[in-house]
This record gives structure tokens, sequence and C-alpha cells, in this order.
């Protein structure tokens, strides 16, 4: 889930100028901005080997155990595997499609540090946050991974726990300082892992 930064014991809060190497944006999130958010980490979990390995032997066994309730007829018994294992891959998908949204509207409508413009500041040290009701600072060596798809770059600091940037909010040079920040810091970077991202 997203969050909204904590400011850790001794650390220091975004500085309101930024060096050259430096990324710095002043946003408000959107209900865009956090669906898209939501959609990608839900993707990476339905991607992760550990994920689709139990999908495929959930299915494999409920589709075995239908096959030898219908019995004899190879062709039924042909069709219902093939049905189960296709209808089981297609399901993750559509959830992700429409259902992911949904949650994430309303999340959005109920978590209202979403709402508040906040002013990202990535430097060397880590990522600051600064908005009306938060100022904290999150050093590299808290967070795991990153990820990123067209719309929206994750950071992670747990399997569960990211923080989102906007891709709309930066410009090219900034993602791709941004990405130099995370790789030097030793995040994994997508797809590094496979399995995993």
């Amino acid at each position: 889930m997203p969050s909204d930064p904590q400011h850790a014991p001794g650390s220091r809060a975004p500085e309101s100028a930024t060096e050259p190497g430096d990324v710095a944006v002043t946003f408000s999130a959107t209900v865009e901005d956090v669906v898209a958010a939501y959609q990608r980490h839900h993707w990476a979990l339905f991607r992760s080997r550990k994920t689709l390995v139990a999908l495929v032997a959930t299915l494999s066994i409920v589709a075995l155990a239908l096959a030898i309730l219908i019995g004899d007829d190879p062709m039924a018994v042909a069709v219902i595997l093939l049905a189960s294992l296709l209808g089981g891959l297609a399901l993750p998908p559509i959830m992700i499609r429409w259902r992911v949204p949904v949650v994430a509207r309303r999340i959005y409508a109920q978590q209202r540090g979403l709402h508040d413009e906040i002013r990202v500041h990535a430097d060397a040290f880590g990522i600051g946050v600064r908005s009306a009701t938060v100022e904290g600072r999150t050093p590299w060596s808290h967070y795991l991974r990153w990820r990123e798809d067209r719309r929206v770059i994750l950071l992670y600091q747990s399997d569960a726990l990211f923080q989102f940037i906007p891709k709309r909010v930066l410009s090219e040079a900034e993602i791709a300082t941004l990405r130099g920040l995370a790789a030097a810091a030793g995040l994994r970077p997508p797809c590094a892992a496979p399995g995993r991202d």
C-alpha cells in the first residue's frame, strides 16, 4: 500500500534547493496516479514465480478433481482441464484491470494525505518528502527495490509497503537520474530477480 513517509529519527528533511544529480518535484497525486500505482503493484504480484506456480498448481488440482468426477469421456476431461487452466489464468488480469481500480479509488477517497501537495526530493542519501502534514526522509538503505511502468515509479520498503512517484510529473532526465540514484544505492532494478518482480 502507498505510504505517507515517516520521519526517521536523526534524518534531515527535504531541502528547498537541489544539487546537480538530485531530483525535486512538487505534485498532488490524482486518483489516476493511485490507480496506476496499485495496478503496477498487483501486476508484479501476479507475475511473480511463486504466485504463478501456486495458481497453476491449484488450478491443476481443481481441474483433475473435476476430470475424475466426469469419468470416462477423454474429450470432456481435456475440455475441462483446458478451460480450468485458461479461465484461472485469465482471472487475475481481469481483476487487476477492473477490480483493483475500484479498490484504489476507495483508498484515495479514504487516505486524506494522498490529496495534499507533496514535494519529493531524491538525492544520494535517500528520498525526502514534505507536505502540509508530513515531513521526513527515508534513506536508500530502507528501500528493497523499485519498479516502474509507463505511468508510475514504485519504491518498496517491504513487499507490501511502497511509495510512488507519477511519471507525469518527471522529465525524462529526472526519470534517468532517479534510476541512477536507485542503482547507485544498490536497489534491485525491475526484473533483476526473476520471480520477485
